[in-house]
Formats: C-alpha cells, structure tokens, sequence
C-alpha cells in the first residue's frame, strides 16, 4: 500500500499524540518504561529481521510459501517482519517484563504532569522513529532511503525527513531526559 507524504504526515501525528495521550493514562513510570523497552525492541527486531531475511528470505521455497499468503518476500515483507516484531517486543517487555520502573514524582501536580508529558513526547518520538526507519528499509542507518516509495515520503514529507534525518537524537532524547530528571529529581521527596 503506497500512501502519500501528507497521509503519512497525518499517520505520524495521530500515533504520536495517541502515545501522548496514552502515557496520561499509564503515569510516569509505566510511560517510562516504555520510554526505556523501546529502543531495545527496536534492536531486537532489527537483529531478528537480519536474521530473518539472511536465514528465509533467501530460500526460494519460503519465498514461495509467502506467495500463497500474497507476501513477494522482498524488502516489503522485511519491512512487515521487523515492524510486527518490534510491536510484539515492545507490549511483551512492557506488559510481561520482570522489571519495574519507579520514579520519584514532585509534589506539585503542573510539575507531574510537565515531566509525564514530556516523557510522552519522547516515547511517542521513538516509536514513530522506529516506524519510520524501519520503513526506510535502512535500520539504523545514517545513510539516505533507498527504497523508493520511502524516497518519496522522505523527500515530500517534512516530519518522515526530520525523523529520519534526526534519528540518534530521537533514541537518545529520552535517556538524556532520564538522566537529567534524575538529577533534579533527587530533591523531590515521593
């Protein structure tokens, strides 16, 4: 399905502002860790994907298996793969995983909800980020989108350009607000 910059632009905004809305929901700490099982997702479905493509993608009979389910077994299905992998990733560690996050939270509510918000936007950063590299064909790759119905969105559509052209910043955006909360937060009592 090909669909055009100011879909894509649209697609982009609602996703990221359900993120937003959605960590207003969850609270700090289950928005941050999101925030932090994310990237590691993103890694995970990268590496699968690679593994994927290098293992199946290049046996013809698999290939042909996929054509029975209307897959071509080329980039796009990689491009699937990754992307459904990184969702599963993403929820199991997030619902399923053996860890706790726990934030120190300020007194003050328009404090509270200035750094949920905040992490909000960055997890919502981060998610459209993976999504958009991914669809770049080019995981976490500086180098420019070679595909080329992503050529067009990347040259047509001005937030698919700035996250993929500002991709390190959008992964390490949120562990730097992390680490910065954490200095200030060490004043706040809980």
């Amino acid at each position: 399905m090909i669909i055009s910059p100011s879909q894509a632009d649209t697609l982009i905004i609602a996703l990221w502002a359900a993120v937003i809305l959605f960590s207003f929901v969850l609270g700090t700490s289950r928005t941050t860790k999101i925030m932090l099982t994310v990237p590691a997702a993103a890694f995970v479905a990268n590496s699968f994907g690679n593994f994927f493509e290098r293992i199946f993608l290049s046996s013809p009979s698999f290939v042909q298996g996929l054509k029975l389910v209307n897959l071509t077994g080329d980039n796009d299905t990689l491009i699937l793969f990754k992307i459904l992998t990184f969702a599963i990733i993403a929820v199991l560690l997030t619902t399923k995983g053996a860890f706790e996050v726990s934030l120190i939270k300020p007194q003050k509510a328009s404090m509270s909800t200035g750094i949920n918000s905040l992490f909000g936007f960055l997890t919502g950063g981060v998610i459209v980020t993976v999504v958009v590299v991914f669809l770049s064909g080019l995981a976490f790759s500086p180098l420019a989108p070679t595909t080329s119905t992503f050529t067009q969105l990347y040259n047509e559509s001005p937030l698919v350009k700035i996250m993929f052209d500002y991709q390190d910043i959008w992964f390490s955006a949120p562990f730097v607000a992390l680490i910065i909360w954490s200095f200030f937060a060490s004043g706040f009592e809980e």
